[in-house]
């Protein structure tokens, strides 16, 4: 989710707590800069995209990490304003509002590290965009109510709660529409995940016995757009190689739908990858290619994070 809708969500969680809008009240900044601090792992950017795309959502958005932001936070709150609420409560709203960060962003199909290091993989459960209008609009009013009138806060839990059960059903019904409007084709898999930035279109993924089709389908409609059909590709010595090499790692822990393909080139076979959830512009938005020589070792690994034309050699 975007950084406003964090702050949004944490400034109703501090309303739950009793307290609205207060620049020098602990309790309400508490949660709303905590509901923000996950995302520092941006500070990996400098370091490159690659590094970037393997930190982002990862360890800072675990457990354990989440309770130590709010360790820091509350003690630097509890040191610079002061007040008479309990520390322990201060640490728990606080912690509130950075749990609300791992939530919210688990809910679109990026995924978020929740369960490290017990669980290593990203949990996703597909039901956001990555800006939601309505969720922006909502907590917005709720946040400007909450000062008058202390209840609308609570009218946000609920409205809110109903909206993300709507969003889960919405979901389960359009990947049974499009699994009966497929059986003809053997379809093994089903992927039904928000659009990026609209809230009644939907992106979908279709594994059936020899291909994969990515295409949209509508939340009202159920009208359906195909976008992209590819060709599964048959495994190979190439592939399993491939799969093993520091990008193919690296795409089986970025994203668990991926598309690859082996080609002969010359003298040497190029392996690429595609992360299927991200289709925009005609083109997916991650890539990747490994070329191997006839002895399947890798001669060159390269990552195209956000368009083709962006190369990063993996060492």
């Amino acid at each position: 989710m975007d950084t406003l809708t964090h702050a949004l969500i944490g400034a109703n969680i501090a309303g739950l707590a009793g307290h609205s809008i207060s620049m020098t009240d602990p309790v309400f900044l508490g949660p709303v800069l905590a509901s923000m601090a996950p995302d520092l792992d941006i500070v990996m950017q400098v370091k490159g995209d690659l590094a970037y795309i393997k930190s982002h959502r990862g360890i800072s958005h675990s457990l354990p990490s989440l309770l130590i932001l709010s360790g820091i936070i509350t003690v630097f709150l509890h040191s610079i304003l002061p007040t008479s609420v309990p520390v322990t409560t201060l640490f728990a709203v606080t912690a509130a509002g950075a749990l609300s960060h791992s939530l919210f962003d688990m809910l679109n199909s990026y995924g978020v590290k929740l369960l490290w290091p017990l669980y290593r993989s990203k949990v996703t459960c597909s039901i956001l965009s990555l800006v939601d209008w309505f969720i922006i609009a909502f907590s917005l009013i709720t946040v400007a109510a909450g000062a008058y009138h202390p209840n609308a806060y609570w009218c946000w839990t609920a409205v809110i709660t109903g909206y993300l059960l709507y969003r889960k059903w919405t979901a389960k019904r359009m990947g049974l529409f499009l699994a009966r409007s497929f059986r003809g084709d053997g379809v093994q898999k089903v992927v039904v995940m928000p659009a990026r930035f609209q809230i009644f279109l939907w992106d979908f993924l279709l594994e059936t016995r020899g291909q994969f089709v990515i295409g949209t389908i509508h939340s009202f409609s159920l009208g359906t757009k195909i976008l992209r059909q590819l060709k599964k590709t048959k495994d190979n010595l190439f592939i399993k190689a491939a799969l093993e090499s520091k990008l193919g790692k690296l795409f089986r822990e970025f994203t668990p739908h991926f598309y690859v393909m082996h080609k002969k080139k010359g003298c040497s076979h190029l392996v690429q990858f595609t992360d299927l959830r991200y289709y925009n512009r005609n083109d997916f938005m991650h890539t990747g290619t490994v070329f191997l020589d006839e002895q399947f070792c890798a001669i060159e690994q390269v990552f195209q994070p956000y368009n083709r034309n962006h190369r990063v050699i993996v060492g």
